[in-house]
């Protein structure tokens, strides 16, 4: 482990304690760094989500980075969670954290609250369950920690999956809005 990666599993550490490990909140901070999001989100004042908004990646990142979006893009569909990255520099170098939020309480652990973090070049330099007193892991989740997960592995593939309780495929509607596409998902307006 380099001193640069000691650095900033640091900084994270410390805007995670600075916001009492809530990641929506780190999330607000942050917000000026994001390049990008998965959101699931309530159209009217139903319980559950209706609508997924996906705002891809917005510039050029290492391989490494858009390969964990996509991880995570695939395993909200199975464990309904929100997923964003945001680019932000730790002592003039330049950083990536994916942050994932479970969707209340279907998100893999409950309501989840996870982070990868990744140096310049798109290596693994942590992740975390985001909690009090926790440690960080040598490589980014894959789901087999967490129940919840799909019995079977992402493998960067494009198929269609019927147990997924949400896809492209599955909307009733899709829009475009600018670079943000929208889901609506066939209940909408419905619960």
């Amino acid at each position: 482990m380099t001193g640069r990666h000691e650095s900033i599993k640091k900084f994270y550490r410390r805007k995670l304690e600075e916001h009492n490990y809530v990641l929506s909140s780190v999330l607000d901070s942050l917000k000026d760094s994001r390049i990008a999001r998965l959101e699931l989100l309530k159209s009217g004042d139903g319980s559950e989500f209706d609508t997924v908004e996906i705002e891809p990646i917005n510039q050029e990142v290492p391989s490494l980075i858009q390969e964990a979006f996509e991880r995570h893009t695939w395993l909200s569909q199975h464990c309904l969670s929100d997923v964003h990255i945001v680019k932000e520099p730790v002592e003039g170098d330049v950083t990536y954290a994916l942050l994932v939020v479970g969707y209340v309480s279907d998100g893999w652990d409950g309501f989840c609250q996870l982070v990868e973090v990744f140096d310049e070049a798109g290596r693994c330099v942590g992740a975390a369950v985001c909690k009090k007193d926790f440690v960080w892991l040598n490589q980014p989740f894959d789901g087999d920690a967490f129940p919840g997960s799909p019995p079977f592995h992402w493998a960067g593939s494009t198929f269609v999956d019927e147990n997924a309780s949400w896809s492209m495929e599955k909307a009733s509607r899709v829009e475009k809005e600018g670079a943000v596409t929208r889901l609506i998902l066939p209940w909408a307006g419905f619960t």
